[in-house]
């Protein structure tokens, strides 16, 4: 579903006719101002549709087929002069005493345009200069802006004296700066019940044939490419990109298997908190593990958990914990969009290396005492907030909007996009 501007017509894309109507073309003055606000919408990926009133058309004053014309002209002169387009538009044209439900306040052509191009009414926003807009536009769903100097801040979720200023702050608006967060998998979100060291014990001999129960090395916090350099350490064999290659292969095989016939845990308020994440706007989530990549999705596809995940860095694509936050946050920089910054990173995990690669990276650890580590362990690691758990979402979101404030001392430096 795309997301999309609704934009009132007079007063708006138009300069207003007072309390009359645009009866012909030459009347119909386009602002300048749109025209620079469309060409910002257009660039973040917003669709563009004209809610607009005209009932001169049902008092009579004016034929249905001159206001079509006029509508015809203004899609042909933005792209033949500015190279812009409208999705649509969409005209009442009943009078008062009409009682329908298309004319504003009244959500209806909001509605239908919504029902006709999928569009994503929650992330979407109405652009008016009178309260019957914004009404609409909260009708429906929407979020507000009221471009009125005489609004009062109660009839619109924003408001604006001028299209001018609404101009200044429109690209803010809509393509807010980023809060990252970047969490670990195992003894954070899940706990796979010793079958991941199983999966890697039967890969070593599937595919070296070697027989290694792995004791003294611990998983928590570790690295599959690192445990791999210290088994074949410790059997004096030398580690070869292929045997990586290999190895990466047949571990995610083995790991499948078992997953299907394992009793697996899903940490307490997990589901729940990165719902609720994922379906903030201004909020993007990524993975920093040790995991293979195929193992760290067939983890997460265990509890249907990897669709909130629009990015990761893993433990095949490096040895050290640091180096996978460092790429995982090259990732999350690559696809920040022009003029965006990310204004808040953090990185949540339950061991002190995860903690350790927060502070690579400059990030708000947040650390969780579901793994092998203790509060107080965790606590002398350098953590800057530790938690039982992640059962209490209300607590993790405002922790969250607190680290991402500018002023808070726990806000990292804010990172830029360096795209032109």
């Amino acid at each position: 579903m795309r997301k999309c501007i609704f934009f009132d017509r007079d007063g708006i894309v138009n300069e207003s006719p007072g309390p009359g109507y645009v009866e012909h073309w030459e009347d119909f003055h386009i602002l300048p101002e749109f025209i620079d606000i469309l060409r910002i919408v257009t660039a973040l990926d917003y669709a563009a549709v004209i809610i607009t009133n005209q009932r001169g058309v049902g008092r009579g004053i004016m034929p249905l087929a001159t206001l079509e014309d006029i509508h015809r002209r203004l899609q042909a002169t933005l792209r033949e002069q500015h190279g812009l387009e409208l999705l649509d538009i969409f005209t009442c044209t009943h009078d008062h005493d009409a009682h329908c439900e298309c004319r504003k306040p009244k959500p209806g052509m909001i509605l239908a345009a919504a029902c006709k191009h999928s569009l994503d009414l929650a992330n979407s926003w109405m652009i008016g200069d009178s309260p019957k807009d914004t009404e609409a536009g909260r009708a429906a769903g929407c979020h507000t802006i009221l471009v009125n100097p005489s609004a009062t801040p109660d009839l619109a979720d924003l408001t604006f004296g001028s299209l001018v200023e609404l101009r200044k702050k429109i690209s803010a608006i809509l393509n807010p700066d980023l809060t990252a967060i970047l969490f670990d998998i195992d003894g954070t979100l899940l706990d796979m019940q010793g079958i991941g060291r199983e999966s890697f014990v039967r890969t070593l001999k599937t595919t070296f044939d070697i027989e290694d129960e792995l004791d003294g090395i611990s998983f928590a916090g570790s690295t599959d490419l690192d445990i791999l350099r210290q088994v074949m350490e410790r059997h004096q064999r030398t580690l070869t990109a292929g045997d990586c290659d290999r190895f990466h292969t047949q571990l995610p095989i083995a790991l499948e298997s078992a997953a299907h016939h394992a009793e697996l845990t899903l940490f307490p308020g997990v589901r729940t908190l990165l719902e609720t994440l994922s379906n903030a706007p201004d909020i993007i989530l990524g993975l920093v593990t040790g995991n293979v990549e195929a193992c760290a999705w067939i983890k997460l596809r265990q509890f249907n958990l990897h669709n909130h995940f629009v990015l990761g860095a893993f433990g095949n694509e490096h040895a050290d914990r640091n180096d996978i936050a460092r790429l995982a946050l090259k990732r999350v920089e690559a696809r920040l969009k022009p003029g965006q910054t990310i204004k808040a990173c953090f990185l949540i995990g339950d061991t002190p290396n995860d903690i350790a690669a927060a502070h690579a990276i400059n990030a708000v650890s947040i650390a969780v005492a579901t793994g092998k580590f203790t509060i107080e362990a965790l606590k002398e690691a350098g953590a800057m907030v530790v938690l039982p758990d992640l059962s209490d979402t209300d607590c993790i979101m405002e922790i969250v909007a607190v680290s991402s404030l500018a002023s808070s001392p726990l806000a990292p430096k804010s990172r830029t996009s360096s795209s032109p």
